[in-house]
């Protein structure tokens, strides 16, 4: 048994080599969430034929569930019998939540240009809706003016200033939790 790779949110690929060691033999991998693979699920058989050469084996899986722990092992089969690897041991990604990636200005910039436009770029696709009144720049004066638009290319949101940045001001950019991406 190999580690797993191309370890997704939902999928993976099984890896191992398996020795028919002058037998006809079948392969195939089990796995499950289980940490002893006292239940589990196999791959389909695969034919590995008699030769004496160690072969890889592998096994795409699909519809697993994000952020979970799973456990595999290779297992092959001949007239000797069956013989099972080692079991290993693969968590797939949790999906990254909705929020922004990236700024513009960055975060604590200095000397930003007081024409500068502000804006903020999410990981997913947002709601437009959402945007309205959800970004807001502020100074220890109050709010400064300014109008939202998106880019759902770039899934961007920029802040034109209605008015340049006050100079020599500490200002501070909100993006509301109300915005909210398309899925």
């Amino acid at each position: 048994t190999l580690p797993a790779t191309g370890v997704g949110t939902t999928g993976a690929t099984l890896n191992g080599n398996v020795n028919p060691n002058g037998l006809a033999t079948d392969a195939w991998f089990e796995w499950g969430t289980t940490p002893d693979l006292a239940t589990f699920v196999a791959s389909p058989v695969q034919t590995m034929g008699a030769g004496t050469d160690s072969l890889p084996v592998m096994a795409t899986l699909s519809g697993l569930s994000p952020g979970t722990a799973y456990y595999h092992r290779v297992a092959a089969s001949s007239s000797t019998g069956t013989a099972k690897g080692a079991i290993s041991p693969f968590t797939t990604a949790s999906p990254i939540p909705f929020g922004v990636v990236s700024t513009s200005p960055a975060n604590n910039a200095t000397d930003v240009p007081l024409g500068s436009l502000i804006t903020a770029t999410f990981n997913e696709e947002v709601e437009p809706a959402t945007l309205v009144d959800a970004i807001a720049v502020s100074t220890v004066s109050g709010n400064l003016p300014g109008v939202v638009s998106y880019n759902s290319t770039t899934r961007t949101a920029t802040f034109t200033p209605s008015a340049p940045f006050v100079p020599l001001t500490d200002h501070t950019v909100t993006v509301d939790s109300k915005v909210k991406s398309v899925s």
